[in-house]
């Protein structure tokens, strides 16, 4: 089963989010999305990932768990180096925030709301921890202090899910899981252009600056920015 992917939070919409009481916040991890499945561990595409140490605490427990390879105070590029041929994997840690089955006779989770996964998800915590290297992500009611909390620590951002939303295997639905990523902001001179590759054919992708590029544009910013360079 491959995850759920979530939708960039448009600027504009997210003072609404942090209002709402139907959305709660966890902390977004700079890491390797990371799917658990009852004794192998894959990515997002579904490659498989060698971690050997993590395995050995779940040993084999019947469960599709799905969260995030880190490494705490790293980021990605730290995870793919201990992912390596001679990285050292005993740094990597597995943080688990949604679960997808659980037990010998599987319910399938993803056809229940986030409220009822979060539930099962805490009970599987209490009969399967302690863990040393997994742990289980927190659940925050108060989103504006969470996301004052990762900008002050330099966190990667924070994650807005839908508490009575279904789970969307390999989508990315609209609604459902939101991430805010913490923002910078520099004032720089814009020296050109690069193109597009794959999908980005023929359009911008990226915007060369006076010591740097960037290319975090929505597909609808991009393709207005390419019709009027």
């Amino acid at each position: 089963m491959l995850p759920m992917n979530a939708k960039t939070v448009p600027i504009e919409k997210l003072e609404e989010l942090l209002d709402d009481p139907l959305y709660i916040a966890e902390v977004k991890f700079d890491g390797y999305r990371c799917i658990y499945d009852n004794g192998t561990m894959y990515s997002r595409l579904g490659n498989v990932f060698d971690v050997p140490e993590i395995l050995m605490e779940f040993n084999e427990r019947k469960a599709i768990l799905d969260g995030e390879l880190y490494i705490p105070g790293g980021n990605s590029s730290d995870v793919t180096t201990a992912l390596g041929k001679d990285g050292d994997k005993s740094k990597l840690r597995y943080v688990v925030f949604d679960i997808l089955e659980f037990g010998i006779d599987p319910m399938r989770l993803n056809k229940v709301s986030w409220g009822c996964r979060r539930a099962t998800l805490e009970k599987f915590w209490e009969q399967m921890s302690p863990f040393d290297r997994v742990e289980l992500s927190e659940v925050h009611q108060d989103k504006r202090g969470l996301l004052r909390y990762a900008e002050k620590n330099s966190l990667e951002g924070i994650m807005l899910k839908n508490i009575n939303a279904n789970y969307y295997p390999s989508k990315r639905p609209t609604g459902v899981w939101w991430k805010v990523k913490k923002h910078d902001t520099a004032d720089v001179v814009c020296t050109g252009f690069e193109e597009g590759k794959g999908k980005y054919k023929g359009l911008i992708g990226s915007i060369v600056f006076g010591n740097g590029k960037c290319s975090g544009m929505t597909d609808e910013m991009r393709k207005e920015i390419s019709s009027n360079r």
